[in-house]
């Protein structure tokens, strides 16, 4: 007989949505997978750049080769001459074999090589570039140090031509004694670098300078502070001291200076009477920049933006504050050429601002709130805007012109 039973059947219930546990699941995957291509994209074009500046590196290295044998001027490959004069010197045309020779030149020109990017090292023959941009080559040991001082970490070089005596040496290394060595390669220490105004003897045309122990002149530690004033210094080459953080070279007789240690943060370049080129764009932690009795006619520190105090003085035609938000001190008084315009708008933390003896036209410090010492007298000033805040020393008159300035 034919079963009567009825059977139940129960529809499975239909899911409309993922779990919370699934949810969790997909975007823990799907975060990993981020990461990873993250990673493996970061680490590609880190990898590419570093080619690419190894291209350029060995580019301009070839080129630097083709330059020393083939007539450049191997005289001006010097211990900080600027780079950027460098590179010029190697696209424009040179003649190899003398008067009436072959003309050429050895590096293409419109192409920009940015001097901020490249760093070098050695003198004459021996004078190379070691990095540029994400590239270091003598880390890569693709560009070999030369053998001789003054080249290698830790070894600073000066020179004056040997005619007078160093002196005012002032410096501190990290193990608190220091060496020097003549040229030629008489070596002078272990000396106790807390002793003040050392000397250097006359008859040393240069001398290259390291931190050492208190038993051995093998270089060792890191010259932290140092400071060689009064001795008609014609190059300094400190690139190699890379612990430095503050540097001093008044009253000398450099033409030009390069400085580009990243951890430099003071900087006394005062009373270079015949210094026409100053490049600081690799000092990027320098907070403090004294460069006055000079005939530089500008300056770049558009790289320095953690500058807090800056003094210049001399041939200054212009100069651009605009990249210095932390400023809070700056001096530009007496420049022999015309001066006639300066912008402080861009540095709000301004508290004293000197500018002098100028050919200033007009002022506007409305957006300076903090502003409390300001002399600008003998200018050609007309308006002086202050936008409601009168510094508590402020110093107006008189103006070269015979004006008044009107205050508003």
């Amino acid at each position: 007989m034919p079963s009567t039973r009825k059977h139940q059947f129960f529809p499975m219930p239909r899911r409309s949505a993922f779990t919370l546990i699934e949810l969790l699941s997909a975007i823990t995957i799907i975060a990993v997978l981020t990461t990873m291509v993250t990673f493996f994209t970061v680490s590609y074009v880190s990898y590419a750049q570093q080619n690419a500046d190894k291209q350029t590196l060995t580019v301009l290295n070839d080129a630097l080769t083709r330059y020393k044998c083939e007539g450049g001027n191997i005289n001006a490959l010097t211990a900080g001459a600027p780079i950027g004069h460098v590179i010029a010197a190697m696209q424009t045309a040179i003649t190899w074999g003398g008067s009436g020779g072959y003309g050429h030149q050895v590096l293409q020109t419109g192409k920009t090589y940015p001097s901020s990017l490249i760093w070098s090292g050695g003198q004459g023959s021996n004078y190379v570039f070691y990095k540029y941009n994400s590239y270091d080559g003598y880390a890569s040991g693709t560009v070999p140090k030369p053998a001789v001082e003054p080249y290698g970490d830790g070894i600073g070089y000066m020179a004056n031509g040997g005619a007078v005596t160093y002196n005012h040496i002032n410096l501190a290394t990290s193990t608190g004694y220091w060496a020097w060595k003549s040229p030629t390669g008489v070596i002078t220490g272990p000396l106790p670098a807390a002793t003040a105004n050392q000397t250097i003897p006359v008859g040393n045309s240069s001398v290259t300078f390291w931190s050492c122990a208190n038993n051995s002149v093998t270089p060792s530690g890191n010259i932290t502070s140092f400071a060689c004033m009064y001795s008609s210094l014609t190059s300094i080459d400190v690139s190699g001291l890379t612990a430095l953080t503050y540097l001093s070279v008044y009253y000398n007789s450099l033409t030009s200076l390069v400085v580009g240690n990243p951890l430099l943060t003071s900087l006394d370049c005062r009373v270079n009477n015949s210094l026409t080129s100053i490049d600081i764009s690799k000092a990027t932690g320098l907070t403090s920049l004294l460069c006055t009795g000079v005939a530089v006619t500008s300056i770049d520190v558009s790289h320095n933006t953690a500058l807090q105090s800056c003094s210049v003085q001399g041939n200054f035609s212009t100069i651009d504050l605009s990249h210095n938000p932390a400023l809070t001190s700056f001096s530009c008084t007496w420049n022999t050429t015309a001066l006639t315009s300066l912008d402080v708008t861009y540095n709000p933390a301004l508290t004293t601002l000197n500018c002098w003896g100028n050919h200033l036209t007009s002022l506007d410090v409305s957006h300076n709130p903090l502003l409390t010492t300001l002399g600008c007298y003998y200018n050609n000033l007309g308006p002086i805007y202050l936008g409601g805040n009168t510094p508590t020393s402020f110093s107006y008159t008189p103006q070269q012109n015979g004006y008044t300035p009107s205050l508003q």
